[in-house]
């Protein structure tokens, strides 16, 4: 990622949940580019992606930027993290997981956890986050992750289409809720980003399907981006730039008139 020249982060501290591997990461590193400061929350303490230490990658950030080993899915984790940190004037959440099998070869046990982290973690972090941001009259961005398979059905991956499709719907529902509170909600959809996240998921096939089917393409490279290409959305959605942005709809008795 090249280096910004808007400085939109100066005297902001941003907390990244999911912030040591994959999109999280370069998130992290997008907004200390931009004179930012991080809370990391990540339950490893290894960056999947080269495993770098949760310590030396807020070293190598360099000095206010700091990490905290939480679960998401715990309320009594996600009030820690909450008074661990210093104040926070915006919130990411790009922490998630997966189990890719088939329907019939899943658990309720895979249920529980893929929805507990994906699902649930997004509310208790907007929710501690904002009772925190209403307590003290304030008001900032929350950017969530869901995923393209919200809305586009994937084999051998229902719970976490699934978990995502309820990140979606929470998001559109936050919004509408926490708005006149200053509270900005939005949500970001990524297709497939070419992390280690679901990187045994592409060499089982998945790579060659979404190459068949997919029209825009760059010339000589994957067709799916790197995480590189997905975080200055983020960073844009977590910005006073997007101020304006919040990802609500009319509320269903201001659209009775048009049913």
């Amino acid at each position: 990622m090249g280096k910004s020249a808007k400085g939109r982060f100066v005297n902001k501290r941003v907390m990244v949940a999911g912030g040591l591997s994959g999109i999280g990461r370069a998130i992290v590193e997008g907004l200390v580019e931009e004179g930012g400061v991080v809370t990391i929350v990540d339950i490893r303490t290894n960056s999947r992606d080269n495993n770098m230490s949760a310590e030396d990658f807020c070293n190598n950030l360099g000095e206010k930027n700091y990490f905290i080993q939480a679960d998401i899915s715990s309320q009594k984790e996600v009030e820690r993290v909450f008074d661990e940190s210093e104040p926070i004037d915006a919130l990411i959440d790009t922490a998630g997981i997966t189990r890719f099998k088939k329907i019939e070869d899943l658990m309720s046990e895979d249920f529980d956890k893929i929805m507990s982290v994906n699902a649930k973690g997004a509310f208790l972090l907007t929710r501690e986050c904002s009772k925190r941001w209403r307590a003290t009259k304030r008001g900032g961005p929350i950017v969530l992750f869901a995923s393209n398979l919200a809305f586009v059905g994937a084999p051998d991956a229902t719970l976490y289409c699934a978990s995502k499709g309820a990140v979606a719907a929470f998001t559109k529902a936050a919004a509408a809720e926490l708005g006149p509170y200053g509270i900005r909600v939005n949500m970001m959809a990524p297709g497939a980003v070419e992390t280690e996240f679901n990187s045994d998921y592409r060499a089982a096939g998945a790579q060659e399907a979404w190459e068949s089917v997919t029209v825009l393409r760059n010339a000589g490279e994957s067709i799916l981006p790197d995480p590189a290409r997905i975080a200055p959305a983020a960073i844009f959605l977590a910005s006073d730039d997007a101020r304006p942005v919040s990802y609500t709809h009319l509320r269903a008795h201001e659209t009775d008139s048009y049913l």
